[in-house]
């Protein structure tokens, strides 16, 4: 497999990467999720998300809020149009991770921490370097840790390259192209909506 030596096409749009680490932020995903279902009151949410206490709850639905994915009606938390859009994407993650049986719930794991989306986009490029996979809003040793995880449940793996080693997609997370790919799309159409005030 060969590694271009050309400038990663890692780069975001500033309000794309800030979306995506949004998303990514601790139990931002599985509020989504549940609200994608139906409205719930803060303490059914709660319930549902099992062990999330009152202050983290109640940080994402204002960060969700003010990036017009949730609305508060009354004593209800709902998905607003634009946030519904991340339902057809949410549904088919959590299929691909299903099917992986035990592994399943892992990689879940690891897909809601910073970095791991990033990385799994740069990937559908090409095989990187990891001194090539950066960005704003994710440290260094985020990444690193991230490509450790991806590289255990064998979602990426190491090719080699004479500069060292460089990271590509498995098939397992040739598998997953699909949902990486549609989320970017409707993360971009976000991105978007917000910059030039169209929501």
């Amino acid at each position: 497999m060969s590694v271009s030596s050309e400038s990663p096409a890692t780069a975001f749009h500033p309000v794309t990467e800030r979306l995506l680490t949004q998303l990514q932020a601790r139990h931002a995903f599985r509020i989504l999720l549940r609200l994608c279902q139906g409205e719930r009151r803060f303490e059914q949410l709660r319930q549902d998300l099992g062990n999330v206490s009152s202050a983290t709850l109640t940080l994402r639905l204002k960060e969700l809020q003010r990036v017009g994915w949730v609305m508060k009606n009354g004593s209800l938390y709902g998905m607003t149009p634009n946030g519904l859009g991340v339902h057809p994407i949410a549904q088919a993650a959590w299929q691909w991770g299903t099917a992986l049986g035990d592994r399943g719930e892992q990689i879940y794991q690891v897909f809601q921490r910073t970095g791991s989306v990033q990385i799994m986009l740069a990937l559908q490029d090409r095989p990187h370097r990891a001194y090539e996979l950066r960005w704003a809003h994710v440290s260094r040793r985020s990444v690193m840790m991230r490509l450790q995880e991806l590289v255990s449940l064998q979602i990426i793996t190491h090719v080699s390259h004479p500069d060292g080693a460089a990271y590509a997609l498995t098939a397992e997370g040739e598998r997953f192209r699909p949902v990486t790919t549609a989320l970017f799309v409707w993360l971009q159409k976000e991105a978007h909506a917000q910059s030039t005030g169209r929501r």
